[in-house]
């Protein structure tokens, strides 16, 4: 999580703590891919919702680097 907000941090040159939510969906989107795939398969019900936390998480990059 923390490592995604320092990336952005360091693109953007925006402080790293107005980058954290972004790293905290990116992070949450990554897991649920990596977990449902060790387990077995990615369903259209989990590629929904990464595509819910990963919109979130751009929106909030939007805004990071806008203010």
């Amino acid at each position: 999580m923390k490592a995604l907000a320092q990336l952005q941090s360091e693109i953007y040159r925006v402080p790293i703590d107005r980058l954290m939510e972004h790293g905290r969906l990116r992070a949450e989107a990554m897991t649920i891919r990596d977990t449902k795939a060790e387990q077995g398969g990615v369903t259209e019900q989990d590629w929904a919702r990464i595509d819910e936390l990963l919109q979130l998480s751009w929106q909030s990059l939007h805004q990071a680097v806008r203010s």
